[in-house]
Formats: C-alpha cells, sequence, structure tokens
C-alpha cells in the first residue's frame, strides 16, 4: 500500500494480501489518479480519484469473503460513510 493513501489508514499497515486474479492490469495512470497500492510486480493494485469525494478503485475483489478481511470491511464501511456524508 502507498505511504499517505486511503488503504493505508483504512488497513493500519503498508502490506496486505488480497485476492488479486488479474487478466488485465494497468501500468500507467491517467491525470488525476493516484496510486494506492501495487503488486510485487509493479502492477497498479488500486488507485483514487484527486478530488473531494471518495473515489478508489481496487484490482482485487474485496466482496468475496469480505467478512474475514479487515481491510475489505474497513473498505466497504468508509465507502458507507462517505455515502451517508453526501
Amino acid at each position: 500500500l502507498v505511504a499517505g493513501g486511503i488503504l493505508v489508514d483504512l488497513a493500519g499497515k503498508n502490506l496486505v494480501r488480497v485476492n488479486s486474479l488479474h487478466g488485465q492490469g494497468m501500468n500507467k495512470l491517467g491525470k488525476g489518479l493516484i496510486p494506492e497500492a501495487h503488486a510485487a510486480d509493479g502492477l497498479v493494485e488500486a488507485f483514487r480519484f484527486d478530488a473531494n469525494h471518495f473515489v478508489v478503485a481496487v484490482q482485487w475483489h474485496p466482496e468475496w469473503r469480505f467478512h474475514e478481511d479487515p481491510l475489505s470491511t474497513a473498505l466497504f464501511a468508509a465507502f458507507g460513510q462517505a455515502v451517508r456524508e453526501q
């Protein structure tokens, strides 16, 4: 996870294991997109949009067995909080 990012704050640590099953991936982000996580091979695993809204995209499946994964649970909780604040 990228230091100072949303996901590292949610996870409380800088290294997590995710259920990443890539058929495709990104190695370069467009303007306004900020990396949140990288795979060991450098592939972007997550990114956010530089905005005043909660916009986070992940390349893994946080919905899969989320109740067993503290980061997925925290990610869904943060999304729910952001929606309630709108």
